[in-house]
């Protein structure tokens, strides 16, 4: 997926702001220089967009819908994730969307990590 295809459906974050409940700012994180120091550009897109942008981009016979992620393995430019059938799915990018009690949290992150809620929403 390019930038230019991102860009047509998202929006680039340059930078975040964190304020209080008054609207007092509290913090500014600067997305988008680190962007650039990264080449890493980070989007805002519709979540309900997601489904169809992904689709467009890898194909619609990449996206498995209902198949239970068990295991994920990493290679140097692959990923493969092992679901609970037997059969494995390898690729250059996995996308994992199960969700606040995700499987792949673990094998992602290399622990289970303690959520906790920031107070914030947007």
């Amino acid at each position: 997926m390019s930038l230019e295809t991102l860009d047509a459906v998202g929006a680039r974050i340059e930078a975040t702001e964190v304020r209080n409940q008054q609207g007092r700012l509290l913090l500014e994180l600067p997305v988008g220089e680190a962007a650039e120091e990264y080449r890493a550009a980070t989007f805002e897109i519709v979540r309900s967009e997601l489904p169809r942008i992904l689709a467009q981009a890898a194909g619609v016979d990449a996206i498995r819908l209902g198949s239970e992620a068990v295991g994920l393995e990493q290679g140097d430019g692959w990923a493969e994730v092992v679901l609970a059938a037997g059969d494995r799915a390898r690729d250059d990018l996995v996308v994992c969307a199960d969700g606040t009690h995700s499987a792949m949290r673990r094998p992602v992150a290399g622990t289970e990590g303690r959520r906790r809620s920031s107070g914030f929403t947007a």
